[in-house]
């Protein structure tokens, strides 16, 4: 009875993750020291069972006030980092969020040792809890704690937000920081790993970014919006969030129509079904930006390249014809724009280096040659 009201009146107090918090844990810490010198190893087991009941009481409490929505160390790091306002940053502020957080993720071991439950288990649940109710910010707050766990929320939030594109690239943004950004940035990830091997988690990540990417291109093609690398998720990621990106406005239902077509059809098909008219550069760099994980994956990446080679290949002997069939017609003599156009073709049978397609491109393309020479 002696121990339970020391540790009651010990443990009694605001606990706010700052300088009371410290002072609080050092007083605790102070009664196990103590313990511990005694040799007593019932005195320890004793006081483990006072405060393992303490917080049962606290936490169930807790529970039957907010309704349990929350796990208890979660609403006070929230607490806490809500009383850091802009007016109130100062040089100390991010050794404040530090100690906020291992203050957090002390108790929530405690909590989770105490309730029968896994604290990644609980991490993981309360952040896609918060991601359900489009709280994206506050789902970050969560994963400070672990944030090797933040790719694995993306992913498994990504179906939450079904249909709210918005929602979907804030998720993404917030979430996620591809390797290639990271490494354009020189700077480490908090998920990498000694091998600098992309994760199958970390793959579809990258996966949603870059359809993400597509479904925007398609959506300011049609409504004659530019589009340019700067506003792609996969390669700046949480540079848009930090720089605002605001003049782009994307159909969010032109949206998810391509990421409907996605996800059964290659973005090569996508592309140029619901962008016919998209311009060489903008495709070069959209297929060129597709994750690959693996040497079969950019096999089939170069086959789609040559594949928009040949196409646009196609589409320069067609445009060279029809340029001297019009001067030849109008007897204007634009040589000029034929030889443009050849120009254009013969790059693009240069770039296939894919000896079979590369063969079969000049077998086709050897009687446009003729009838545009004679």
């Amino acid at each position: 009875m002696v121990l339970q009201d020391l540790l009651k009146r010990v443990l009694s107090g605001k606990h706010d993750y700052g300088d009371t918090s410290l002072a609080m844990r050092n007083k605790v810490f102070s009664v196990y020291v103590e313990a511990l010198s005694s040799r007593c190893t019932r005195l320890l087991q004793m006081l483990q069972s006072i405060q393992d009941e303490l917080l049962s009481e606290e936490i169930e409490a807790y529970s039957n006030h907010e309704g349990d929505q929350l796990p208890l160390p979660f609403q006070r790091l929230h607490n806490s980092i809500a009383q850091l306002r802009p007016e109130t940053v100062s040089p100390d502020t991010p050794l404040s969020l530090k100690n906020a957080t291992a203050f957090c993720m002390r108790d929530m071991y405690h909590y989770a040792r105490v309730r029968g439950l896994h604290v990644l288990e609980c991490v993981v649940d309360t952040a896609l809890s918060f991601v359900r109710k489009e709280q994206i910010q506050e789902a970050c707050e969560v994963l400070m704690l672990f944030p090797r766990l933040q790719p694995l929320v993306a992913a498994l939030g990504w179906d939450l937000l079904a249909g709210k594109t918005t929602m979907r690239r804030k998720l993404m943004q917030s979430l996620w920081t591809s390797k290639s950004q990271a490494l354009r940035l020189e700077e480490s990830s908090p998920y990498d790993n000694k091998f600098d091997e992309a994760s199958c988690v970390e793959h579809l990540c990258d996966t949603l970014c870059y359809q993400l990417d597509i479904a925007s291109f398609v959506a300011c093609n049609n409504s004659g919006q530019s589009w340019s690398l700067k506003s792609s998720i996969l390669l700046a990621g949480k540079d848009l969030v930090e720089h605002g990106n605001e003049d782009a406005r994307f159909d969010p239902f032109v949206e998810n129509f391509v990421l409907e077509r996605l996800s059964v059809q290659s973005p090569l098909r996508v592309l140029f079904d619901l962008a016919p008219y998209i311009k060489f550069q903008d495709a070069i760099e959209l297929l060129s930006m597709q994750p690959i994980t693996s040497t079969p994956a950019a096999w089939r990446r170069m086959q789609d390249i040559e594949l928009m080679h040949m196409r646009y290949a196609i589409q320069s002997a067609v445009l060279a014809l029809g340029t001297m069939e019009k001067s030849n017609t109008a007897a204007t003599g634009d040589q000029q724009m034929t030889s443009y156009y050849l120009k254009e073709l013969k790059n693009h049978l240069d770039a296939i280096t894919i000896l079979p397609a590369r063969f079969g491109s000049y077998t086709l393309f050897k009687p446009s040659y003729h009838n545009i020479l004679q």
